[in-house]
């Protein structure tokens, strides 16, 4: 299966836990709306993982809920539109690519709480944009080893 692939299910379904495992996006489907496309971001488990948002949203700006503590991998992959995102205090993991590909992107807030970022969660958008962060933080460490500019 292609690195690109994206694979559709059901949230805590097969579908989802295979992508997770094999690295590969998932978007997942709204049960309630007859299997279309999700339209309001996938916040899952007790409130504190946020796993998907949703691609074919137009919003500019958007804040992550309080109380999310991790960011799911590809979370905001290939969100055109998106601007800005603000990231809650109590944010502790940035998953792999959660930024990735996203064009539009040219500033994301993130909280001195944040220990940990996966690989390449900027890639294809780092060039544009600027990670609001504390200086002496993992933030500013991890931006300095990946050449993604910081204020």
């Amino acid at each position: 299966m292609p690195y690109d692939t994206v694979i559709y299910g059901y949230c805590n379904s097969t579908a989802q836990y295979y992508a997770e495992e094999a690295y590969r996006s998932f978007v997942a489907l709204d049960p309630e709306n007859e299997g279309k496309l999700r339209t309001e971001p996938l916040i899952i488990s007790d409130g504190t993982r946020y796993s998907k948002y949703p691609i074919e949203s137009t919003a500019e700006i958007y804040k992550v809920p309080d109380g999310v503590t991790w960011i799911d991998r590809n979370a905001f992959k290939n969100a055109e539109n998106l601007k800005e995102v603000i990231l809650p205090e109590e944010l502790e993991y940035i998953g792999h690519d959660a930024f990735v590909n996203c064009p539009m992107l040219k500033e994301v807030t993130i909280p001195d709480g944040v220990t940990e970022i996966g690989v390449d969660a900027f890639d294809n958008t780092h060039k544009k944009i600027i990670v609001q962060c504390s200086v002496g933080t993992y933030t500013e460490q991890y931006c300095r080893n990946n050449q993604i500019k910081y204020q």
